[in-house]
């Protein structure tokens, strides 16, 4: 025996109420989980599975911190009788440990890669999996216990292996912690790999959305497990850093590189007739299809909104020719690469990051283009070359950015690689003589084949130097415009995993942070006894904040975003908030039901070659009684004409809407089946409804 430092004692003291405070906390998990039902679910057994194996080694620590606290108390060093046993004990409850994070991994692998292989899922394949792992834990550390690799440190007073090269320490490190965090790694990354190509393979929002978040569910266990290693995790390291500590909103910009590294900060539409190729080249551009419903799939068309962003980047080497010096890319590409240009040297470095707002393109869904032309800041024309100029919802679409004061606009002439260049030099006559006199009559006209990528690099140029930056304002107080929502739950959900509604949109001023108080107005709408209208605003908490793949902490104007809250997810489910305003408490306008406007009808309907019924095509007035369809922001909702006078006329709301004082709405009319664009207007005053 010998004498021992007494400032050994305070180090004890700490390891003590540590360890000891680590197995409690352990127990008291383990009893919520066995005793509450709604725990009774798979995750949450592989999770207690974790925890039991976590309380193990604590004590196992907590016994051993014990027995030193009072050998140094005692002033001594003595030798410990049950130190083998205590190691055989660590050894093999660390084993289990890590291996428990490779089940879990392996769970939610399942869920997304297989989710119909619900043998695999089940709760006793689960725990035979798990005692596999208990029955390796516990048979590795035979091998060196056996053997009496196992000794006892007199100077640290702990039992363990002698650090020093040998066969027993490469086998211990290699079981307890190289395989089992291998084989973790590995079913982490192809995780990543699967929800990042789910996009390219054209899959369903919401299986995309249920995949990135059952991958966002293994992460904190990752992030735990690397920890525990000292390695650093970032699931997006290529991405530049966002935090909301000490954010200078006065700082921000839509070029700042924390913002557009991960967040689009531009909206640009594509717009046209159906089937000249709005889609492809939205893909060709951004790498992800927007046709991702399986109604869509099925008839080969857009029909909800679409939306995909794209980084656009250009090369540093000023000696390298344009337009290949310019290129786009996924919104989850680094901002900067090196250029594969033979010779050039120089790297693509990030210059823009755009958000492409798809709109159908047939006659029926003419409402949802006018929804995502609210929120254009600039739009793509696309006219098919091997078709006649212009077709009926080219001129419709193109009246409609002319109501919304849309002037940045670049004209596609796709389809080139399908005819020949007499015939695509007739049409660029067409399209010349078809935009006079109208926004788009400076807009350039760019021959390209979306399907074969030609000439998208002068897409990429264009979009870099000619049209403008946005203004934004960041200081105000946040207001978003939904144009999508979802619920992310697929059927069968257990309780403990269920996720509140995501809301997607463009945000129209200021800046959402994760963890920010925000309401949705109007909310869900009712009638009293007496048939009044009431609305009851949402109030709910922004819990995650994405833009596509990349994950944000906060988010400002421009691009489209999507909005985790904790909104109960039916209110969310097929688009059912779509319309509505996101904004900070009690900062959103009023909710009105009856709207006054002074109003524009167009001379002549466009998008109808026959001239509409009895083979009129003037736009007839405004009548008392008719029902128009109004799309006010994002909203589209019939509308009553209650009166006419002078410009002006009053107009009841089938639905509430939130909005302001001189919106813009746009005024369209049931003609052959279909509603057909007639005029536009801007509101002057309106019947404000009280909400709850």
């Amino acid at each position: 025996m010998s004498i021992v430092e007494s400032w050994f004692i305070p180090f004890d003291i700490v390891l003590v109420i540590s360890t000891g405070f680590t197995g409690l906390s352990g127990v008291t998990f383990l009893l919520i989980i066995i005793f509450d039902k709604i725990c009774h679910t798979v995750p949450m057994l592989l999770i207690a599975n974790t925890s039991l194996t976590a309380v193990l080694f604590g004590f196992s620590m907590f016994s051993l911190a014990m027995f030193t606290l009072q050998s140094d108390l005692r002033q001594v060093q003595t030798h410990d009788v049950f130190c083998v046993v205590r190691s055989y004990i660590a050894y093999g409850a660390c084993a289990i440990f890590n291996f428990s994070f490779a089940l879990q991994a392996f769970y939610r692998y399942l869920l997304i890669t297989h989710p119909n292989r619900l043998l695999y899922q089940s709760a006793r394949f689960q725990l035979q999996l798990i005692l596999l792992t208990w029955t390796y834990g516990f048979i590795v550390p035979i091998e060196f216990v056996a053997r009496g690799e196992v000794v006892y440190s007199v100077d640290n007073q702990i039992c363990q292996i002698p650090l020093e090269p040998s066969f027993s320490i490469i086998y211990m490190a290699s079981c307890v912690y190289v395989f089992p965090i291998f084989i973790t790694m590995i079913i982490y990354y192809k995780l990543i790999r699967y929800v990042k190509h789910m996009n390219a393979r054209s899959t369903s929002v919401n299986t995309v959305l249920r995949a990135r978040y059952e991958l966002k569910m293994f992460e904190s266990p990752f992030k735990l497990l690397l920890f525990n290693l000292c390695i650093p995790f970032d699931n997006q390291p290529q991405l530049a850093k966002q935090s909301t500590v000490d954010l200078d909103l006065s700082k921000l910009s839509p070029l700042t590189p924390e913002v557009i590294s991960r967040q689009a900060t531009i909206n640009i539409g594509t717009i046209g007739h159906v089937a000249h190729g709005k889609s492809t080249v939205v893909k060709s551009l951004s790498g992800v299809s927007t046709i991702r419903f399986e109604k869509e799939k099925k008839e080969n068309k857009t029909i909800n909104l679409g939306y995909a962003n794209a980084k656009i980047f250009e090369c540093d080497n000023a000696k390298c020719p344009r337009p290949e010096r310019f290129r786009s890319a996924g919104s989850s590409k680094q901002d900067v690469f090196p250029c594969d240009r033979n010779g050039c040297g120089g790297q693509f470095r990030l210059v823009r990051h755009v958000s492409f707002v798809d709109c159908p393109g047939h006659d029926v869904y003419m409402a949802t283009m006018l929804n995502g032309a609210a929120i254009m800041d600039a739009a793509l024309l696309l006219i098919a070359a091997n078709e006649t100029c212009p077709q009926p919802q080219t001129s419709e679409h193109v009246a409609a950015i002319g109501i919304m004061k849309l002037n940045s606009i670049l004209i596609l002439q796709n389809k080139i690689d399908l005819v020949r260049e007499a015939q695509a030099k007739e049409q660029y006559q067409q399209i010349n003589n078809f935009i006079k006199g109208t926004n788009a009559e400076d807009a350039p006209v760019i021959p390209i084949s979306a399907q074969q990528k030609i000439n998208t690099d002068i897409i990429c140029e264009y979009i870099t130097k000619k049209i403008p930056i946005p203004l934004r304002d960041f200081s105000s107080k946040p207001r978003l415009i939904v144009i999508r929502s979802f619920d992310v739950n697929k059927p069968g959900a257990e309780v403990d995993n269920l996720k509140g509604g995501v809301v997607g949109g463009s945000i129209l001023k200021g800046v959402l942070k994760v963890g920010q108080d925000v309401e949705v107005r109007p909310g869900i709408v009712s009638k009293d006894n007496e048939g009044r209208l009431r609305c009851r605003p949402l109030r709910s908490k922004i819990v995650s904040l994405y833009a596509e793949q990349n994950e944000l902490a906060f988010a400002v104007p421009g691009g489209l975003i999507g909005v985790g809250t904790k909104i109960d997810p039916t209110l969310c489910r097929a688009d059912r908030l779509v319309g509505q305003v996101l904004g900070e408490v009690g900062t959103l306008p009023e909710i009105y039901t009856e709207i006054q406007i002074t109003y524009f009808l167009l001379r002549r309907l466009v998008g109808v070659r026959d001239g509409g019924n009895g083979g009129d095509p003037r736009v007839a007035k405004l009548a008392k009684g008719e029902m128009l369809m109004i799309n006010i922001g994002s909203l589209s909702t019939g509308g009553r004409v209650l009166g006419v006078k002078d410009g002006l006329a009053k107009i009841q709301l089938m639905n509430p809407v939130c909005t302001e004082i001189s919106e813009k709405v746009a005024l369209s009319r049931r003609i052959d089946k279909s509603f057909r664009l007639i005029g536009w207007g801007e509101i002057r005053r309106g019947t404000v409804i009280n909400s709850q």
